[in-house]
């Protein structure tokens, strides 16, 4: 299963076509409004929606880029991030912020009740 970064700093594309990333050794093919992460370092666009296959881009990664282990190459047609989820505050730190935010209410309750029963 691969790897998803769900609910971090992303870009949406507003080209469809093949983008690269040379840290993750990735390659995409996405759709207009797909999400890429930015915290894993750039992406580059290589080439549009169907102005070529999928062998010939990497065909042109090789020729550009001969010194890349490209082994460790993945591909993917959809976007490295969850969809379901928006970009912002991880849902964790979301939930931690209500929690606080309703023990505080619970020990203002208390201290009035306490306040009130003297």
């Amino acid at each position: 299963m691969g790897r998803t970064f769900p609910n971090l700093d992303a870009t949406r594309i507003t080209q469809g076509g093949y983008y690269f990333n040379e840290h993750l050794m990735k390659l995409a093919r996405l759709s207009v409004g797909e999400k890429l992460p930015n915290h894993v370092g750039p992406w580059e666009f290589l080439a549009p929606d169907h102005a070529m296959s999928s062998s010939e881009v990497v065909d042109r990664l090789r020729r550009e880029r001969p010194r890349l282990d490209f082994s460790r190459l993945t591909y993917t047609v959809r976007s490295p991030l969850d969809r379901r989820l928006p970009l912002g505050t991880p849902p964790r730190v979301e939930a931690a912020r209500f929690l606080a935010l309703g023990l505080a209410c619970v020990a203002l309750g208390v201290l009035i009740a306490q306040v009130r029963h003297r």
